[in-house]
Order: C-alpha cells, then structure tokens, then sequence
C-alpha cells in the first residue's frame, strides 16, 4: 500500500441525532513568531467562528486549529491580521495506501528476501539495537516477533502516548522490517535485531494530517531514532515536513518513503523531497508493477513490491510501495547496524550506487536494491581497514557568527559552512527547538532568520548541524545575547499622600536582564536626578513651590525599551519666612 493525499480532504459528517448534524471542519496551519501559541489564535478569532483543538509545534514554530468548514475563510482573514503571524494555509491531509493486492495465492515463502540479498548480507549483520527504525504510520501493535524491540512510542491521532494500530498498515510495515528471524515464529523481518520506534500520525481509515506527520518526523528524530520510515505520501509538497526531514537530516537520520501507485511520474511527498529516499516497487522479474509510481529525477530506489507481513493477525501478502518502503528501510537499518559511526551519507551511498539497474531507463535514479552488495560497499566499522579509504570522510567546516552586541525581535543569524563536496543543508537550532533551516550560498554563508522574543533578555545558546553532499555531518556552536523584555522601575516612599514641608526622600529601583542604560527621576517635569545601571537609591527632591508634586522615574534598556515607574504623589507647603520690623 502506498500513501495518496489530496490538498484538502474534509471528514465525514457524523450523524449525532436524526434532524442533528455536525458540520465538517478543515484543520488550519498557522506559522507564526514564537511567542505565539495556539491558544492565543484562537482567542483572535472572532467569537462567532468555532475553532478547537488548538496544538502547537514549538520545534517549527506552527500551531493547528480545527474550524468548521463555513467558516474558515473568516478564520484564516482574522488568523492574517495577528501580529507575528507569517501564513496561514489549509492542512493538507494524508490518506494510507489502499494497497494493491494481486489475485495469486498467499506466499508460502519470502523469496523477495532471497531476490534483494538479504541473507548473504545477514552473513554480517542481522541488526543492532542501535538501529533505532521509526514507523510513522498507523501505529503499531505489539507482536511476540517484535518483543521488547518495540519501543514506547507516540500518538499524534489522539495525543497520546498510546500508539496502538487501529488499522494494520502501521504493524505490517513494522513487521516487514523488524520481525524476528529464526526464532520459530511466523517470519523474519529484513532487520531482526533493530529496535522499531512507532509514531501514530494516521487514524483507523489510514487518514491524517501532514502536521502530524512533520510533528512525528521532529519526535522521532529527538527520541534518537536513525532510521525513519515514511509509508505515506501526499501529490502536495509540504514546507513543515520538508522543515522536519531537513531537521532530521541534520541529525544524521535517514529519512525514506513511499513513491507512490497511481503508475504514473506524478511527484509524491515528502518522497520527492530532495532529503528523502524515495522508494518504488518492482515485481519478481524486476520490472517496476504497473501501479507504482516512477521518475528517475526523483524516485531513488526499488524494492519488492509484495511482501509477505504480519501485523498481529494472520500472515498474508502486502502489496505497494508501502511495503517496499519498509524492505529498503530494513535494510538501512542492517547498513547502520554494521557501522553505527557511519554517517547518513555513506549508508545512502552504498544503498544506492551498487543497486542493480532496471531494465527500463529513466524509472528509478539508482535501480533495485541489492542488501549484500550495499552491505560490502559500506565503510568498515572501526578496527577494521578499509581499502580503498573513502576519498571524503570529514564533515564540513562550520562556525556561527556570535555578534558581541545585543539583539531583539528577528534575529539574523549567519552560518558559514564549506566543504571540497558542497554542503547540502545547515539547520539552526537551540536545544530541541529548530530555529531555521538553509542552503549556502556561494560566498559560503547562510542567513537563518528567527524570533528571539520567547527568549526574554538572556544568552541563547545555537547549535548549527551542517551536511556535505556525501552525508558527512558536523556541528558547531555559537550564542547571541538578545535583548526582548523590557526594563522595570519603582519608586517608593514614606511620603506618598502625605504633606511636606521641605526636602524629602524617594526609593528608586531599576534593573533589566541586560542592564539598564539609564533612569532619569522627574518632579513636576523638572529633571531631579539621574544615573546609569541597575541601582537601588534614594534621591532627595527638594520641593522649589507649593502644591501639588509629583514624582515619576523613566527607566532606557540597551535596546531602547522603556519602562515608566509608579508615581510618587505629596503637597507641598513651605515654611513661610518671617519679616523683621523695621
């Protein structure tokens, strides 16, 4: 099965009573600074539109809303005007492979194993633990053939941690990939002794979001995973999952998915992203089936089409892209297990550049896997030699320019990046949180623009992960002081309300994360005092008429924000001076 998505597709209406309908919603993607949250977006809405289920994704910097059909374009008009808000657009949805199943009978044996050289190259790696292999699908259901392999994992459906597989698309991919082998039960996955991470983005019609699916890819990538495998697609590109498999390509993560079955070289996403392996299907002469997808400018690879699976149920034959995703994705995991310190690049390099041409030219850029020959073309693992040595082992030269003066609101950040092969991408990031992702230029440097206003007055500390056009990838790390919340100023004295008679004295406090630049005390519009810093004095204001008085302090951060104290009030009657007789 492999995945189709349309740009928009609304759910059914449910039926709650005989004369009481629900009206269809759309869910809304929202980008915005990063002060922003969802609950905010929904407050600026207008009180007659009826948005819900607002969730935010911190790592991009989006929020989804859900709003009922009639009345999203009033919400997207009201979503435009928030301040900080960049764009708004309709969540494209994504939709499970229907699969093709063909009439033959079950198969008694997996000779597709046999036709992709997986066990000669089970001769040298059955799997690893290390091979953590992410299956954002459906969910997927324990089985004793993955045992304690499988991981705990995450439903982005229901928000949950429960991924559980309301449909079995998810668990027979998992299976084709993990299953244990020679353990007497049902079948051997391609990777036996790979952990598999699930993340459920699709509900029980095999239907999803393709938020979800740039949420599970950033998840995925945060709980270590090495491998993802993406048996879904959309015919609609999608900056925050491109956004999300570049921030897993930066951490070194393989990233592969479906191509597709309508048969023809439409283009389906994220596998058409340039960061992502994309997979087609070909039959037991090793031709591709009329029904997957094709195109050597972007489809990678093929894999068996028809596999055997086992989800939990019975085993039965899966046909389609989506489960030859799986088979190219196990043996990723077997390439990562074999050499865990080999980089993305070089696990991508000896799974393509030694697969087996297709008959047919302009199908597929690379041909059809072959596990054994990608297995003897990857770097050895440390300790021992390699001959001959791979001519680019280095990752690129990286740096970040950490300016020495205070910054605010949008900050540009510029990432200098070089190496002998090209640098494919950098992203920029602090913590978990992805800031901004970028191509250099040719003068080597890449401009990342990001909102530092959640970061108050503070030092953020910035990650940048860059990857040479063979994989290798390396990091570095800079900081930049901004400067966002403004300063605080109070004035305090025992003479507030009361009545004076000469001099008398008022507290004042200023103080800024960054310092202040200056606090000017003012009587009457009369400038009293100043000074510079963050200080806790006391002034003397000496009254110079009778009246009213009042007292306020005007307190200038680094960046020019400006902060007003309270007001200290008094009435002033002077000591009339007596005249001499004369």
């Amino acid at each position: 099965m492999s995945l189709a998505v349309s740009a928009v597709v609304l759910p059914t209406t449910p039926v709650a009573a005989a004369a009481v309908t629900t009206e269809p919603t759309v869910r809304l993607v929202v980008s915005h600074d990063r002060s922003t949250s969802g609950g905010d977006l929904v407050d600026a809405i207008s009180d007659d539109v009826a948005a819900s289920h607002p969730r935010d994704v911190p790592e991009l910097a989006t929020s989804t809303l859900d709003v009922p059909v009639s009345e999203a374009s009033t919400a997207v008009a009201d979503l435009n005007g928030v301040d900080g808000v960049t764009s708004v657009h309709v969540d494209h949805r994504a939709t499970m492979s229907t699969g093709v199943v063909p009439n033959d009978p079950l198969w008694s044996s997996q000779s597709t194993l046999v036709s992709m050289g997986v066990p000669d190259a089970w001769t040298q790696s059955t799997g690893s633990a290390s091979a953590v292999i992410a299956v954002i699908d459906t969910g997927v259901d324990p089985t004793p053939d993955l045992g304690s392999r499988l991981m705990a994992g995450y439903d982005f459906v229901h928000s949950d941690s429960n991924p559980a597989d309301d449909n079995g698309h998810g668990s027979d991919v998992a299976s084709i990939i993990a299953a244990g082998g020679n353990d007497g039960a049902t079948m051997a996955g391609v990777c036996w002794t790979c952990r598999v991470l699930p993340v459920k983005v699709l509900d029980s019609n095999g239907s999803g979001y393709m938020s979800d699916v740039a949420s599970g890819i950033v998840w995925a990538t945060n709980q270590g995973a090495t491998v993802i495998n993406l048996s879904l697609g959309s015919p609609s590109a999608d900056i925050s999952v491109s956004n999300a498999v570049n921030y897993a390509v930066a951490h070194d993560v393989v990233v592969l998915a479906a191509a597709g079955n309508d048969g023809s070289t439409n283009h389906s996403y994220p596998g058409a992203d340039d960061n992502v392996v994309a997979v087609a299907a070909h039959d037991p002469s090793g031709a591709l089936y009329s029904w997957s997808q094709r195109g050597s400018s972007w489809v990678d690879v093929s894999a068996p089409g028809c596999n055997v699976a086992d989800g939990g149920g019975s085993p039965g034959t899966f046909c389609g892209t989506s489960s030859a995703t799986p088979m190219a994705a196990g043996a990723v995991g077997l390439l990562r297990s074999y050499n865990p310190s080999a980089n993305r690049g070089a696990v991508i390099n000896a799974l393509t550049s030694t697969a087996t041409a297709l008959a047919t030219a302009g199908q597929v850029a690379s041909g059809r896997i072959n596990a054994a020959a990608a297995m003897n073309a990857m770097p050895p693992p440390p300790g021992i030699s390699s001959t001959p040595p791979p001519t680019d082992v280095d990752g690129p030269t990286v740096s970040i320019d950490s300016p020495s003066d205070l910054r605010s609101g949008v900050v540009s950040t510029i990432v200098h990046a070089s190496d002998p092969s090209g640098v494919s991408v950098v992203a920029l990031s602090t913590g978990s949180t992805v800031l901004g992702t970028g191509w250099i230029g040719p003068d080597g440097a890449s401009v990342i623009q990001w909102d530092s206003s959640a970061y108050g007055d503070s030092t953020v500390a910035l990650t940048v992960g860059a990857v040479d056009s063979v994989g290798n990838h390396s990091t570095a790390t800079g900081s930049v002081t901004v400067d966002n919340a403004a300063p605080k100023v109070g004035l305090w004295s025992t003479s507030n309300g009361q009545t004076v008679t000469g001099a008398f004295g008022v507290a004042v406090g200023a103080t800024d994360g960054n310092g202040a630049k200056v606090t000017l005390v003012v009587a009457n519009g009369r400038w009293v005092a100043g000074f510079a810093g963050n200080s806790l004095r006391t002034v003397v204001v000496t009254p110079w008429t009778n009246g009213p008085l009042l007292v306020v302090a005007v307190t200038v951060d680094q960046s020019g924000h400006v902060a007003f104290s309270n007001a200290i009030s008094v009435k002033v009657r002077l000591k009339s001076r007596s005249r001499g007789r004369h």
